[in-house]
């Protein structure tokens, strides 16, 4: 079965913002690692997924804008292979980023508050703070190892939910 140009194209647009915007969060999440006087294993981590996923998403951007060029997607193993480490390379750094985030934020958090202290979810209902740590405990575990949040944080769709 072949695919409809027009659906080739935009799936080649998609793939370029994609492309372009883990780069972009690359970038901003590396950038306080470049100066830090030493790392812990999360932000190396970071820094060292990011450094293989940022040179191979460039590339990609370029390839899929011949492709649009010309029309159509190659069918090379190099860039099918280039795909699945940029994008394998992006998630491990963007979820190493994060632990690393949440590990310093969390750790503040609970020097200054205690576990029993409430407040408001964002779904109206008062929570303590144990509750806050228990559900992103689970939102990490059901995240990790996905590129969701990247998708997310780029289209803005949560879940396997689409437009009609």
């Amino acid at each position: 079965m072949k695919a409809d140009p027009e659906q080739e194209q935009e799936w080649l647009r998609q793939l370029s913002l994609i492309y372009s915007g883990l780069i972009g969060i690359g970038v901003v999440m590396v950038q306080p690692f470049l100066t830090a006087a030493s790392l812990d294993l999360s932000a190396k981590i970071c820094v060292v997924a990011f450094s293989v996923a940022i040179p191979l998403l460039a590339a990609l951007v370029i390839v899929n804008r011949q492709e649009a060029f010309r029309r159509r997607m190659t069918k090379s193993v190099s860039v099918a292979i280039a795909q699945v480490v940029a994008r394998t390379s992006a998630g491990v750094g963007v979820v190493a980023g994060f632990w690393h985030i949440l590990w310093i934020a969390g750790v503040g958090m609970l020097d200054e508050l205690e576990l029993d202290g409430t407040g408001s979810a964002w779904f109206g209902e008062v929570v303590s703070l144990r509750w806050v740590l228990i559900h992103m405990v689970e939102e990490t575990a059901r995240h990790a190892g996905h590129v969701d949040i990247v998708r997310e944080l780029i289209d803005g769709m949560t879940g396997d939910h689409r437009p009609a």
